[in-house]
């Protein structure tokens, strides 16, 4: 009897260690409010050798991604800006809001992590610069089409 309970509690016990690691593998988007400067850096595609079978090899290409600062974690916008540049885009738009690099912004964005410290932004719901007093600036409520 004392064998089968013990069997019982070791599989039931095995499940929900199981189940609760699979869970925490799943892609689960958080909300959450990013605020810090804003800066581009430089990445480069990946070329995967079965690609490069042939005698038309593309070549890895540099691209730009828009990164946030925010404390000792870094958040990266899931979207590539100038592909094949080697110079970082002078602004982008980001949800109605054009930025540049150094502005402080402020995302309504939902974010995926990849470790303590990293992030990706995979949807930005709304976007504002921070002005240099900590006021958020939303260039809607001002009528101008591009804040700078």
């Amino acid at each position: 009897m004392f064998k089968k309970l013990y069997c019982l509690w070791a599989i039931l016990l095995s499940f929900f260690l199981f189940e609760s690691a699979f869970a925490n593998m799943a892609y689960v988007p958080e909300a959450l409010v990013v605020k810090g400067k804003a800066v581009f850096e430089k990445r480069h595609t990946l070329v995967p050798m079965s690609v490069c079978e042939s005698d038309n090899c593309p070549r890895s290409q540099p691209y730009w991604v828009l990164v946030v600062s925010q404390g000792e974690t870094k958040y990266e916008l899931d979207q590539l800006f100038a592909t094949g540049s080697t110079i970082p885009p002078e602004f982008v738009e980001v949800a109605g809001v054009v930025i540049r690099s150094g502005s402080r912004v402020v995302f309504d964005a939902q974010i995926e992590k990849i470790s303590p410290r990293y992030a990706l932004i995979v949807e930005v719901q709304r976007a504002s610069l921070l002005m240099d007093d900590n006021r958020e600036y939303y260039p809607e409520e001002y009528g101008e089409e591009y804040a700078y």
